[in-house]
Formats: structure tokens, sequence, C-alpha cells
């Protein structure tokens, strides 16, 4: 009776401390923990370097200075395929220096496991039978993971996922002394068999795989003395820098994070604020666009520039860069404008819109069938000329909203300029015009899209060729229904200075949030002339999702932001500050 009661009143215990655990996960902290540990990624580290060159002996210095870190280290002798019968049986003639003995696919999911922040059981290898053990090794997530083997380097695809890779570079006649003496006192070899192995198999691969690898190594280790302490304090030093940045920071080194004090995080305060009013909202918002603005322009090129003083003596400074300008993301970018015309007297602007939204087209389709011709009847109709009245326009859904449908078509301009406005038209600061001209008798028309604009979707439909207005969409994806499709449709339009290419870009947009719209304005800059390294990328906050985005995809552009948010919910940056073209351009 008294243990059945010990167990009923144990199940009440667990059942108890079940539901006090989801209540704590589905509370806002819980979720906000959640994406916390997901932002955290260790720093993988690779160490590289021929047979017995040193590398083993590198990594345990490395981690004996890290102590106060967590460091895993994982060897990729680990990751041999176990050989077969008839290969063990010709063991003399089997090449284990050569990519293929490795298990390439099963290295590649522990650092996988490791970076998700799950353990990993690692295999641990028999030299003497040249099979996996029926034991495993369970590597524990750690913020530092140091990989090392003979070709860490030379697999490309463990090669991208590095965060720093070392080669430990030791004379060829130092490592065969080396390896004799460990094969003959560890893995049970003879030296006669150690030897014909060196020359036969080693020592070919070294030259056909290790060495040529040293060409992707971060640090060049010379260690034929064993005893380079310089080359380790400086290693770990730069370790340890790494881990004291942002979680981000460390893995993408073209991610820069304006160092935060209490200004700044009382400026970020008051915008987040849902209860701040607009004056104030955009009064603490251009101080910290002021802020992103002046620092970005610290990453600028300069060249040495002497002065003479009032006084007569010299002064020794520096002279801003040439051919700078900005280029604002539609529509919040535009709040970016003004705090860089502040710091940049005369800069040129540009401007790119990247919208897109769900609609139903008629224009039926079959994706499967790349030779069937799109549907006469067209969103958009067009008139003999090649205009589309204000009407259809009208009709076509419009990245400035439903109510503003007919200004946007009234004033689309002829030259593609941003808030200029065809003969008649004159623009506002909110992107609104008004009709002022004599035209009321006829449609007003709306010209067709210049050659440099256009774009065409990855299906083959013309988005926007001759004769089809800027606002029309392009379909990129979606599903015939009938008569009608629903598909994502993307705008891309751009108003950029002539010779962009030659010309250092700040790209603004307060918010970066999945970085699919950055990602499609840098790829038009790209496809303008712009140099990737030329290009850089300023917002005030930023979620990792972006940042991943931008910084992998583009590690040599610069990615400059104030604040690194927890991550996405629903679309929205959490903690975030809500629509910030709303908040900023409407009362």
């Amino acid at each position: 009776m008294d243990g059945a009661l010990e167990e009923l009143e144990g199940a009440v215990r667990s059942l108890s401390l079940e539901r006090d655990l989801s209540g704590i996960m589905d509370s806002p902290l819980g979720r906000r923990g959640a994406r916390r540990s997901l932002r955290s990624e260790p720093f993988f580290i690779g160490v590289a370097g021929g047979t017995a060159s040193g590398k083993t002996t590198v990594c345990d210095l490395i981690i004996q200075r890290l102590q106060e870190q967590s460091v895993v280290m994982l060897a990729q002798d680990s990751f041999y395929k176990p050989l077969t019968p008839e290969e063990r049986a010709n063991v003399k003639t089997y090449n284990f220096d050569k990519p293929e003995a490795f298990d390439c696919q099963a290295l590649m999911e522990c650092m996988l496991e490791l970076k998700a922040g799950r353990p990993y059981d690692v295999p641990i290898y028999d030299f003497a039978t040249h099979s996996r053990s029926c034991e495993t090794r369970r590597v524990m997530p750690a913020d530092v993971v140091v990989l090392e083997g003979i070709l860490v380097l030379h697999m490309e695809e463990i090669r991208e996922m590095l965060n720093m890779k070392v080669y430990v570079d030791t004379d060829d006649d130092v490592r065969l002394a080396r390896r004799i003496q460990r094969d003959v006192a560890v893995r049970g070899r003879d030296v006669a068999g150690v030897i014909e192995q060196y020359t036969k198999f080693v020592k070919p691969a070294f030259d056909q795989y290790v060495a040529p690898s040293r060409k992707f190594a971060d640090v060049i280790i010379p260690w034929a003395r064993g005893d380079n302490v310089v080359a380790i304090d400086l290693i770990t030093e730069h370790i340890r820098m790494k881990l004291q940045q942002p979680d981000l920071r460390r893995i993408y080194p073209n991610l820069e994070v304006i160092p935060s004090n209490f200004q700044i995080r009382g400026m970020h305060t008051i915008i987040r604020d849902h209860t701040t009013h607009h004056a104030d909202f955009v009064f603490y918002a251009d101080r910290l666009l002021r802020l992103v603005v002046e620092a970005g322009l610290g990453y600028l090129p300069f060249s040495e520039k002497i002065v003479l003083t009032p006084t007569g003596y010299q002064y020794v400074g520096v002279d801003f860069a040439k051919k700078l300008c900005g280029v604002s993301i539609i529509r919040s970018g535009e709040s970016m404008e003004n705090a860089l015309r502040a710091c940049c007297k005369g800069v040129k602007i540009g401007k790119i819109l990247v919208h897109r939204e769900k609609v139903w087209s008629q224009m039926p389709r079959v994706a499967s069938d790349p030779k069937l011709a799109p549907s006469k009847s067209a969103p958009v109709h067009l008139e003999a000329n090649g205009a589309a009245t204000a009407a259809d326009a009208a009709r076509a859904p419009s990245p400035l909203g439903p109510s503003r449908r007919a200004s946007a078509a009234e004033e689309a301009p002829a030259d593609g300029s941003a808030h200029g406005g065809a003969a008649g038209t004159s623009a506002r600061p909110d992107g609104s015009g008004s009709n002022s001209g004599s035209n009321s008798g006829s449609p007003a028309r709306i010209p067709p899209l210049p050659a440099e604009h256009r774009r065409t979707s990855s299906s083959g439909v013309v988005a926007a060729g001759e004769g089809t207005p800027w606002m029309a969409r392009r379909p990129s994806s979606g599903v015939v229904t009938g008569q009608r499709r629903q598909v994502e449709q993307e705008l891309i339009y751009e108003k950029l200075p002539t010779d962009i290419a030659e010309r250092f870009v700040m790209l603004m947009d307060p918010i970066l949030g999945t970085g699919r719209s950055a990602a499609r304005a840098i790829q038009v800059l790209l496809d303008k002339g712009v140099d990737e390294s030329k290009i850089l990328f300023l917002t005030v906050i930023a979620a990792p999702e972006g940042i991943r985005r931008i910084c992998g995809a583009y590690p040599r552009l610069r990615v400059l932001t104030s604040e690194i948010d927890e991550g996405m919910e629903d679309l929205h940056i959490v903690p975030g500050v809500g629509e910030w073209g709303d908040r900023y351009f409407c009362c």
C-alpha cells in the first residue's frame, strides 16, 4: 500500500513539473530563451598538416590556454571508413591518406549536429584491426570545436564550415621520424612497414592533397622545433576576442555591431516603446540613424592629407573617400537619407523598391509546359502605343497600399525617378502626388518602363517588357487553378546614378528582417556593375535570419547595425520596433 502511494505521489510531482516547464516555454521568457539558444553557434577551428606534423600537439596547447571556455576536439582519424574483409586481407596495399578513406558524410553530420547545439556520438577507430569499435565517444556542444586531420583543409565541404583555418608546417624528414616512433609505439606497426607505407602512399598523398591545401589556411605555423609559443598565443588571443563578440559576429567577419552604451540603449528603449509619440519616435530615430551613418563612413577608405593650420603648422590628417553614393530601399530606407545628407554634403542618393505579394492573375499557364504562351488576357491592358490607362493601373495591386493606387498611377514618372511627377503632377514627401494638369478629359498614360529597369521571371514570362508600365509585377511562383492562378509577384524599381559602378555604395534600410528584400537590392547593385566589396549595408536593427542570409551570401560586403534582435516571429522581428515606415512617416 505504501509503495503504491509513493508511486502515485511521484507521478503527480512529475506531471506538475512537466506542466510548469510547459508553461515556462510557452511564456515570452521561454520563447526568448529558445530563440537565443538558436543564435548560439560554436566557433569551428580546422587544424591541418602532414602526418606527424604536430597537429594534435598544437590543438592540445590551444585547448590548455582556453580553460575558461568550453572546448571540444575532434580527430578526422575517428572517421576512417572500416575496411572490408578483402581490404583487411590486403591492408598493406590500402591507401589511408586518400580522401575516399574517410567517411566525410559522418564527419559533416557530426559538425552540423554540434552547430545545432546537439550532442553527437563520435565513432572510435581501432588502428590495429582497421575497424570501428562498438563503443563511441559522446561529444557535447561547446563554444569552440577544434577539428584536426590531414585532409581537413582539402575537403571543400568541411573547409566551408570552418571559421578559422590553421596549417601546421613541418619538414618531411622530421615528420617521417615522428611517424615511425608513433606507429611503432602506439599502433603496433614495424619500422619496415611504416617506411614502406610512407614512401608508397603517405608522401605521394601529401604532395597531391595536403600540401596544396596550405593555400586555404588563415594561419601557417612553423612547427619543426615543436615550441612555437608565439603562434599559439596569437591564435588563442584571437579566439578569445571572437568569443567575446556577439554570436553572429564570431561567425561572420563582415558583420559590424556599433559598441553599445547607455545612450544607444536609451534611444532604442524610446523608439521600441509602443506608447512613444510620433514626434519623439522621429527625433530619437534620427539620432540613431545619424550614429549608424557616421559609423558606416568610418569603414570607407581614406587617403592621407597634409594641411596648413592658421598657426602656420602642418597637420597630418586624412581625406574623405571620393565617389560615394547612398541607395535607400523604399520606403523605410528613405528615413536614412537625411542622416546621410547631413554627413556628406551633396551626396548622390538612389532608390530601389522591392515589393512582393500574392495575387490572382488571369494568366493560365501550365508550369510543366514551357512552350505554352501566356494568355492574351493580361492583367494590365495596353493601348496601341504601349501605354496603360490609369484605370488599369488603379486595378493593379500597389506597393503603396490600396488607398493610394490611383495616385501611384498618376505620378509614375517617365524618367523612372522615385518622387518626381509627370507633366502636371506635383510630388509630396510621403510619395503621394496630386494631378494639377489639364489632362482630366483623357485618361492618364503611364509610360513604358526604361530598358534598364526591366526584369524577367525565371519562368520566362516578361514582367516589365517593352510597353509595360513599371507597376506591373512579375509572376515568380504559383499554381494553376482553372482560369486563374495565385502567384507571388515581384516589383523591382530602381533609380540609380549612372556611374554607380564606379562608386562606394551605402545601402540603407533601418530594419533587416528575413533579408530577402535586401538580398534582391544587393543583386540589383551587382547587376549594375558595383563591386561587392564597395557595398556597405547600414541598418539600425537586424535579425539573425537576415544576417545569415546577407553575410553568408555576400562575404565581401559589410553589414553594420546598432543592435541584433532575438529573431523572427510571424515575419516580424522580436522584440522589434514595429512597422518602421508607418511609425516614422505617418502621424
